[in-house]
C-alpha cells in the first residue's frame, strides 16, 4: 500500500517505511503549500490536504510539523523555524539568523516543541491561568523529565514534581534540571503511578504510560487521592478508537505492533495483571476514570497521534 509523505526529505520516508512494513513510503516531489497557521498541527493539516488534494485522494498522506524553540526567544522561532530569516530564507540562512539572534545571552538552550504548551494545556478549562499565576503538577510517570522541565519553564510560577520507576531514568532527569537551572523548581522522587507523593496538586499529567502499567485503576486511583478538589488530570493516550474497525489505518498498525511487544508485556509483568495495551479507546480509558472516582471527562485535544483527556473530581 503506499503512504505519501507531505515532505521532501527522503531519510524522513525511509524511516516510516522501516516503521511501517507493508507500506510504499513517497515524499511528495511537488510544491508544497505555505505554512501559514499559528500552531504546528495547524501547518500540518495544510500539508496534508494541500497533497491529499494534489493527488486526487489516490493515496493515504501523511504530515507533521516541528519547530525549534529557544527559551531566550519566548519560544521563537517556533512555527517559523522554516522562515526566521525569510519566507524563501535557506536552512543555513535561518541558522546563522538563529545564532546572530541568541548572541550574547546567558540562555541558549533550544527545543522542539510541538503539542504539550501551545495546545495541549490551553485546551484544559482553567489550567492555563493557574499555572501562569503559579500552581502544584506532578507529571507521574516523567521518565527522563522532558515534559516535565517543558511545564516548568513554560511556567516559571509553577513547582514540578516528576516521578517514574525507574531510577537511572530520574538520575538522569535531576542532572537535565541542573544544567538548565530549573533545580529551583523541579524535583523530582523514585516512585510508581501507584506511590508518587505528594496531595493538592492543581495538575497531575501522564504521557503515553498509564496503557504501560499494570494497575491502570490503582494509578487513577492515587492520580485522584493526589489532586486538589478542583484540580485536573491531564491525560495524554495513543490515538485509538472502540473498536477494531476504527483502527484500520497505518499510525494504528504502528501501535498494535509496539503493543504487542511492549505494551501488553510490561503491563503483564506487573502486579495487577490489567493490561490497556496501546489501542485502548476513549471508552476503556473513562471507565478507569470513572472505577477510580472521577466524575468529569472529556477528550480535550487530539493529534493524528494521541488523544488527550481532560479528566477532574
Amino acid at each position: 500500500m503506499k503512504l505519501v509523505l507531505a515532505s521532501h526529505n527522503p531519510h524522513k520516508a525511509r524511516e516510516f517505511e522501516r516503521l511501517l512494513p507493508g507500506f510504499e513510503v513517497e515524499p511528495y516531489a511537488g510544491d508544497l503549500p505555505e505554512e501559514t497557521g499559528v500552531t504546528f498541527r495547524d501547518n500540518a493539516e495544510l500539508k496534508a490536504r494541500h497533497v491529499h488534494a494534489a493527488i486526487g485522494g489516490s493515496a493515504w498522506v501523511l504530515a507533521d510539523d516541528s519547530g525549534i524553540a529557544a527559551a531566550a526567544l519566548d519560544g521563537r522561532p517556533g512555527v517559523r523555524s522554516a522562515r526566521f530569516a525569510g519566507e524563501h530564507a535557506t536552512d543555513a540562512e535561518n541558522l546563522n539568523a538563529l545564532l546572530a539572534a541568541l548572541a550574547g545571552r546567558d540562555d541558549r538552550s533550544v527545543a522542539y516543541v510541538a503539542e504539550l504548551v501551545p495546545n495541549w494545556i490551553p485546551a484544559l478549562d482553567g489550567v492555563d491561568a493557574k499555572l501562569t499565576a503559579g500552581a502544584r503538577v506532578a507529571d507521574v510517570g516523567c521518565g527522563l523529565g522532558s515534559s516535565t522541565l517543558l511545564i516548568a519553564e513554560a511556567y516559571p510560577r509553577t513547582t514540578v514534581v516528576g516521578s517514574d520507576y525507574h531510577a537511572e531514568s530520574i538520575e538522569l532527569a535531576r542532572k537535565k534540571a541542573a544544567d538548565a537551572g530549573a533545580s529551583d523548581r523541579v524535583a523530582f522522587e523514585v516512585a510508581t503511578a501507584q506511590t508518587f507523593t505528594g496531595t493538592g496538586y492543581d495538575l497531575v499529567t501522564m504521557f503515553d504510560c498509564l496503557h504501560d502499567m499494570g494497575d491502570p485503576v490503582a494509578a487513577a486511583r492515587r492520580v485522584r487521592e493526589s489532586l486538589a478538589p478542583d484540580g485536573t488530570w491531564l491525560l495524554v493516550e495513543p490515538a485509538a478508537g472502540d473498536a477494531v474497525e476504527d483502527n484500520l489505518n497505518p499510525v494504528s498498525r504502528l501501535y498494535y505492533n509496539g503493543s504487542l511487544f511492549l505494551c501488553v508485556p510490561n503491563a503483564l509483568s506487573q502486579t495487577g495483571g490489567y493490561a490497556l495495551g496501546a489501542q485502548a479507546g476513549e471508552a476503556a480509558i473513562r471507565e478507569v476514570a470513572a472505577e477510580a472516582g472521577f466524575t468529569r471527562f472529556r477528550q480535550a485535544a487530539r493529534t493524528s497521534f494521541n488523544l488527550v483527556y481532560e479528566i477532574r473530581p
